[in-house]
């Protein structure tokens, strides 16, 4: 039978600046029988916040990177921003990787990262450069946007492609779908021992009708066996009895 798959993806990026791209990738995940999964479903729960992003990576069969004009939060125990850090994440787990890159002529002063307290923003954005560099340069399916609108057909792009070549084991089945994967399974295994009994059952025909053909031979061999008599040894005197002698002529009584 034929049956829908749904993917799960994680949506990665930095967030007050893509807020509508979120969005729009989002929906556009839906409309392609992807089931969309990031920041917007954190909730408050008695773990750390790397803790419920691992878990629902973990949880995903594909992650989608997009990058705008921000590199984001840095975590300052490993360097790296959050975003990179769900990445490399990622990575580590084999998902495939898809990317989504805004272009640098489409982006707004309102929309690149600012100084804080710990990291000017000419750093944070080496730090972004270097990250798009790597991104493009890693195996991953890369492309490119400048507007919503031009998302919207990127993405939809980027999810048909890897819906193409995700393996068979991975992705979502509904449940109603896979009781009948089951009972075709079951029918097609019942439909197999049937054929298989009848088989078995036939070649037992066969041997059974062997071994009576062997067994009638073996009998005739058996009476019709030769039997074997002892011969007495002969004397003399027997042999007298059996020839004389005539003048010349030596006579056989």
């Amino acid at each position: 039978m034929s049956y829908k798959r749904k993917y799960s993806i994680f949506v990665s990026s930095t967030y007050e600046d893509l807020k509508e791209e979120r969005q729009v990738v989002m929906n556009v995940a839906l409309e392609n029988d992807f089931i969309p999964v990031g920041m917007e479903q954190f909730h408050a729960a008695p773990a750390s916040q790397w803790d419920i992003i691992k878990k629902m990576i973990d949880e995903c069969d594909c992650y989608l990177l997009i990058i705008g004009g921000r590199y984001g939060s840095i975590d300052d125990t490993v360097s790296i921003s959050y975003t990179e850090k769900e990445y490399n994440y990622a990575k580590d787990k084999n998902l495939p990787v898809l990317v989504l890159i805004r272009n640098a002529k489409s982006i707004t002063e309102d929309k690149v990262d600012t100084s804080d307290e710990n990291h000017d923003k000419y750093e944070k954005q080496r730090l972004l450069e270097a990250f798009k560099s790597r991104v493009k340069n890693d195996g991953n399916t890369v492309d490119f946007f400048d507007q919503v609108e031009d998302l919207k057909y990127k993405a939809s792009q980027a999810l048909i492609n890897a819906s193409k070549y995700c393996p068979d084991m991975i992705g979502w089945v509904r449940y109603t779908d896979i009781q009948e994967i089951i009972n075709e399974k079951v029918v097609e295994q019942n439909n197999h021992n049937i054929q298989a009994e009848g088989q078995q059952e036939e070649r037992l025909k066969n041997i059974e009708a062997i071994i009576l053909q062997l067994t009638h031979e073996f009998k005739e061999v058996k009476d019709n066996q030769l039997t074997w008599q002892t011969i007495e040894p002969i004397s003399k005197e027997d042999i007298d009895k059996m020839f004389c002698v005539d003048g010349e002529t030596l006579k056989i009584n």
